[in-house]
């Protein structure tokens, strides 16, 4: 069961689980949904939050499947398949074309077990996305049920809440939400984060093609006086002076940062429809200080 400690989570924290769910999506959730389907499968994720099993709960539209998930017996999380992806998934599985049915019913036996097959395999998906984060065992708690709730969870239960909108090919759409446990997800990730910072080689740890790294490009910055600050209009140009001014075939110079420090120069130009930046040199700490004297 969930602990009701209240806990706070930066946009750090946010961006990771972010960047595991992105990857799951795409890489498990598709592959698993394609492969036992034979269908093409197309997910997008469509809303990430933190919120409650309550909030969980508000955003099941009618009876739909869901299942919980036991995570190393210490928290429980919570999956659902909404009414016609559920329809559509259990008739591809019996062979039909896939439409949900014109009026609502609830799934038989045989229906429930073979959307059962497929929570199973959610459950190791689940497990692989985020051994890195929540180093637990997911494993079905309650079976699949065809019902609006599920027992067990407090409804202010905090959980990371992510939905994903499903579409499979072009014969039905639907969408499957998750609610992970926040208190498990949140110190996973710092302990494994930690770790991460603390190792003699972090590119050596499995979390170096997880984390992400915001980099931005910017004009090196220039004085303006407070005249001709309180003088623009929509229209005029300002000029940076001070900064080499480089041919369109060069690109203009630019100062690329690495979480908001100044890191390299380079050049801002295109690669194929993409605008794009060459890096150049590491910037001088001279250089990186008198840039910093301008913030």
């Amino acid at each position: 069961m969930l602990s009701t400690q209240q806990q706070n989570a930066g946009s750090s924290d946010i961006r990771t689980q972010a960047l595991v769910l992105q990857s799951y999506s795409r890489a498990l959730l598709e592959g698993r949904l394609s492969s036992h389907l034979k269908r093409d499968v197309r997910v997008e994720i469509g809303v990430l939050a933190l919120g409650t099993f309550g909030d969980f709960s508000d955003r099941v539209d009618g009876p739909s499947s869901l299942c919980s998930y036991d995570l190393g017996g210490r928290y429980s999380g919570v999956l659902e398949i909404n009414q016609s992806l559920s329809f559509s998934i259990v008739d591809l599985l019996m062979g039909g074309r896939g439409h949900p049915p014109v009026e609502t019913r609830s799934l038989s036996a045989l229906e429930q077990n073979l959307l059962g097959n497929i929570f199973e395999a959610f459950a190791e998906d689940l497990q692989r996305a985020w051994y890195q984060l929540v180093p637990e065992t997911w494993v079905v708690g309650q079976e699949a049920q065809f019902t609006y709730s599920l027992d067990g969870f407090f409804p202010q239960e905090k959980m990371i809440l992510a939905q994903w909108g499903v579409e499979i090919e072009e014969l039905a759409q639907g969408s499957i939400q998750l609610g992970i446990p926040l208190a498990g997800a949140m110190a996973g990730a710092r302990r494994t984060v930690q770790a991460y910072a603390e190792a003699e080689n972090p590119l050596d740890s499995a979390l170096s093609d997880i984390l992400a790294l915001m980099l931005q490009v910017v004009l090196p910055p220039t004085n303006v006086t407070i005249e001709r600050m309180l003088s623009i209009e929509q229209g005029d140009i300002l000029e940076f002076g001070d900064w080499e001014v480089a041919s369109d075939e060069d690109g203009v110079e630019v100062v690329v940062c690495v979480e908001g420090a100044a890191k390299y120069s380079g050049r801002m130009g295109v690669s194929g429809t993409k605008k794009a930046v060459e890096i150049g040199d590491y910037l001088e700490e001279d250089t990186v200080a008198g840039l910093n004297e301008y913030e």
